[in-house]
């Protein structure tokens, strides 16, 4: 005949001894994860700038001295871009052209207009 098993009797003080511990080791848990979260976070950041930097220096490095000196409004007052078989023109300018040729040749609203004028004045 199997014998009965044996009730093991718990006592409330093992319980919260226990809890307490389990809550410690997961709080140093938590620190552990969220030091390490930081440590990545930041060698990302210091990754993302340095490798910003390298295609930085290699996107102007060709150019010429004058065209990175040159303000926005004075290359944008420089015309349309050099016409190229691609068609990926730049939206943007684009986009200003037109309102700027509108507004000059009289067929703009006077609400188109009044926004021309104050992107204008944006790049003065």
């Amino acid at each position: 005949m199997p014998q009965p098993k044996k009730r093991v009797l718990r006592s409330e003080k093992h319980e919260i001894d226990l809890a307490k511990s389990l809550q410690q080791m997961q709080d140093e848990f938590d620190k552990e994860i969220s030091e390490e979260i930081d440590k990545l976070s930041k060698s990302v950041t210091e990754l993302i700038d340095q490798r910003a930097e390298i295609l930085y220096n290699i996107l102007i490095e060709k150019l010429p001295e004058q065209l990175l000196n040159m303000s926005y409004k004075d290359f944008l007052e420089q015309g349309p871009p050099i016409p190229s078989s691609v068609d990926n023109h730049n939206d943007t300018i684009m986009m200003v052209q037109s309102i700027r040729n509108k507004v000059k040749n009289g067929e703009a609203s006077p609400k188109t207009t009044t926004k021309y004028q104050a992107l204008k004045n944006l790049f003065k």
